[in-house]
């Protein structure tokens, strides 16, 4: 089943998405990694994983990689307010 973002998701999921790569940024720049293989979420990876990780009450709520060595704050989006199901 296939989910589609409303504005107020969009909104939050591009506010996650700024935060990871801020936070990623300081991150690196605070430690000795100089390769990190971590891809960041994007929108479309977002939607895709709602499927997987949304719970019986609608909820959605995962952590994303930032590093190799650090997880984001857990991203947490509702149905029927941050997204629907695509008929």
């Amino acid at each position: 089943m296939e989910y589609q973002l409303t504005k107020k998701g969009k909104e939050k999921v591009i506010s996650f998405i700024k935060y990871c790569e801020e936070t990623r940024e300081i991150l690196l720049a605070e430690s000795s990694i100089l390769n990190d293989e971590t891809k960041l979420p994007d929108e479309e990876a977002i939607v895709s994983d709602i499927a997987l990780f949304i719970d019986k009450d609608g909820e959605y709520l995962n952590s994303w990689g930032i590093t190799d060595y650090a997880n984001s704050n857990p991203l947490c989006l509702k149905e029927n307010i941050d997204f629907v199901k695509n008929e």
